[in-house]
């Protein structure tokens, strides 16, 4: 009995390694497997050609019942505010959402991360508002250019994250504010675009030391 090379059954087609149709193939195997290679390196190039849009808030209204409270939860209007952030978003196609560790991040940004179907991505931050902000647009840098990410994050670091990816100078978030809402797109070839508006419930009045929801 003759052993020869076995047949490869592909897509209804039965091959033989063997044979003298097979042996053009064979020699293109090396460009079809350089092509599979190259595939998600063609992908990153795509992405990197798209704009990456950045949607930067602060969390919504926290539960401040308890002073001594390191962690603490949203208020009610804080949960109704987490859910109109994720109706306002909806028609962005939010790839991805990144938090700190601190629940009323989490807990803002969870209706979002429900609806696109994305598990959040937590960022362990520190009292360092310009430290979180600059490690938030590394985290964006490194796995989210050409796409469009939901950043929740604290009055001191919304506008560092902000400048750290490129946009402009942006004062903090009143203490007082949870409305205020940044869109920033970063272009692959042009200076990159920033709108501030706001969504929810109007904050109450931030006083003299507060102008459209940002420190003066």
């Amino acid at each position: 009995m003759r052993h020869g090379a076995r047949d490869v059954h592909c897509g209804g087609q039965t091959f033989n390694p063997g044979s003298q149709t097979m042996r053009p193939i064979r020699r293109l195997l090396p460009l079809v497997l350089a092509c599979i290679a190259a595939a998600p390196l063609q992908r990153v190039a795509a992405q990197q050609q798209q704009p990456t849009v950045v949607i930067l808030v602060r969390h919504a209204e926290k539960d401040r019942t308890d002073p001594a409270a390191r962690d603490p939860a949203l208020t009610a209007q804080g949960e109704r505010r987490a859910r109109d952030l994720a109706r306002t978003v909806r028609r962005r196609h939010v790839n991805a959402v990144i938090t700190t560790q601190l629940q009323r991040t989490i807990l803002t940004g969870r209706p979002t991360a429900e609806a696109f179907h994305v598990a959040p991505e937590v960022y362990q931050a520190t009292g360092d508002g310009k430290a979180t902000g600059a490690a938030m647009a590394q985290m964006i840098r490194a796995r989210h250019m050409g796409k469009t990410v939901l950043v929740v994050g604290h009055s001191n670091t919304v506008a560092a994250t902000i400048e750290a990816l490129g946009g402009p100078r942006v004062r903090d978030i009143c203490d007082s504010s949870f409305s205020n809402l940044f869109m920033l797109v970063l272009y692959p070839n042009r200076p990159p675009r920033l709108t501030h508006t706001h969504y929810g419930a109007a904050d109450p009045p931030g006083g003299a030391r507060c102008d459209n929801g940002l420190e003066r």
